[in-house]
């Protein structure tokens, strides 16, 4: 009876400095996961900076390391250059940048540091270069942009995709090519599939970013069904100003 007495005596120690050891890890774990404040001087308060010349280069507010509310920067002249918004370093609201003649030449919404609402650019002389919204970072496709005289630019590359299919037993394989009619080497393109069949399996190779223009869809079925069957592409072509033109295009295989 002593013996197991003793034998129980043991296990139970073992398992309390079990729970202890693990209750310890279990803190070190959070400790160690849990947010840091920044490992700078801890900045309070506004914080300016000056060019060498000892004009103002920036002026920043911060709370606790970080960058909170109103933030500007200055040309090296002691013209203002941009406004930021910040919420906890997040640019949240109106970003607006100038040119060195104090006229606006960039503004967007910001929403947790993306754009989020209008993105319009100027020209030199106040008229509206370009217009477009923005969700939570992505853009829409309703860019409009603008020729100095104010006249709306509507010429742009058209979409073009080349479509070429093989069949190896129940194994289809499509190959689109995607291009525009007259080229630009910053053409990014982007693709999402959409499956009305029931009971298929697709499998979607994403278009490289670094430029490249081909997507391969797989399909593994039986039988290969002729209802409708539809790839919906996206095309962003960053057009001279720099902006996203969105392209949409459906294509039946």
């Amino acid at each position: 009876m002593k013996n197991i007495i003793y034998i129980l005596f043991i296990a139970l120690s073992f398992q309390s400095c079990e729970l202890v050891f693990n209750k310890q890890n279990a803190q070190k774990i959070v400790a160690e996961t849990k947010p840091q404040k920044p490992k700078s001087s801890y900045k309070d308060g506004l914080v300016i900076k000056k060019y060498d010349n000892g004009k103002t280069k920036t002026e920043i507010n911060y709370t606790d390391g970080y960058k909170n509310g109103v933030a500007k920067e200055y040309y090296p002249d002691g013209n203002l250059k941009a406004v930021y918004h910040y919420d906890y370093n997040h640019k949240n609201g109106l970003v607006t940048k100038y040119y060195t003649s104090g006229q606006i030449k960039w503004e967007a919404d910001y929403k947790d540091n993306k754009k989020n609402g209008f993105v319009k650019q100027f020209y030199v002389n106040g008229k509206l270069k370009s217009k477009q919204s923005f969700v939570r970072g992505i853009p829409l496709p309703d860019l409009e942009e603008y020729k100095k005289n104010g006249s709306l630019i509507t010429k742009y590359p058209e979409l073009i995709i080349d479509k070429d299919s093989e069949i190896e037993g129940k194994y289809k394989t499509i190959t689109l090519t995607v291009h525009l009619s007259y080229g630009n080497e910053k053409t990014k393109f982007y693709s999402e599939i959409i499956d009305t069949t029931i009971n298929s399996d697709y499998r979607m190779f994403l278009i490289p970013k670094d430029g490249g223009n081909i997507v391969t869809i797989e399909k593994t079925v039986k039988k290969w069904h002729n209802k409708l069957n539809k790839v919906n592409l996206t095309a962003i072509y960053k057009t001279k100003f720099d902006n996203k033109k969105l392209y949409f295009h459906n294509t039946k295989f």
